[in-house]
């Protein structure tokens, strides 16, 4: 099983049960009632009872606990998914890009360190193979299609087609 974050519990809400949850996915779906997530470091199924919206947090009830002190043991715990659980399973998340080998005109340039979500788009944090005097060199990448020509996670590459300054000033 592989587990992707989707939430971290952060606090209570009330006195009735209620959790307060900071969201760590795009997909508010896998909060709707019925729905499982795995809690904390042993992966314990939880089951969603009611969800909502609140001051851009989510607030739940979980397992038909409905008073405070029965959830407290919760707060400052993860919220998983299991990635194999997924309906869309041609999604790709940003773990898998990670150790990605960068691909430009055939030759691999580098490989995929970190991504960051930012409001404009994911970038990959890309570190260079050697190529600056035995120095490390890291470069961002706008995730785009503009600069992505193809990702194949199957065999960890990520197709890129930079521009002038991209990638450094290397020709390759």
């Amino acid at each position: 099983m592989r587990y992707l974050e989707v939430g971290e519990i952060v606090s209570t809400h009330g006195i009735k049960g209620e959790l307060k949850v900071k969201i760590i996915t795009d997909n508010l779906e896998r909060f709707k009632k019925n729905n499982k997530l795995y809690l904390g470091d042993n992966k314990e199924i939880v089951t969603i009872n009611s969800s909502r919206t609140h001051q851009g947090m989510m607030l739940i009830t979980i397992n038909n606990l409905t008073n405070i002190n029965d959830v407290l043991g919760y707060v400052n715990k993860m919220l998983y998914i299991d990635r194999d659980e997924e309906i869309d399973k041609d999604a790709i998340y940003f773990d898998d890009l990670i150790d990605c080998k960068i691909i430009v005109n055939d030759n691999e340039v580098g490989v995929v360190k970190d991504v960051y979500d930012l409001p404009q788009g994911p970038l990959l944090e890309v570190k260079l193979n050697e190529c600056n005097n035995g120095k490390e060199v890291i470069k961002l990448v706008p995730y785009v299609s503009e600069f992505i020509k193809e990702t194949d996670i199957e065999n960890k590459k990520i197709i890129v087609t930079p521009i002038e300054g991209l990638l450094w000033s290397l020709t390759f």
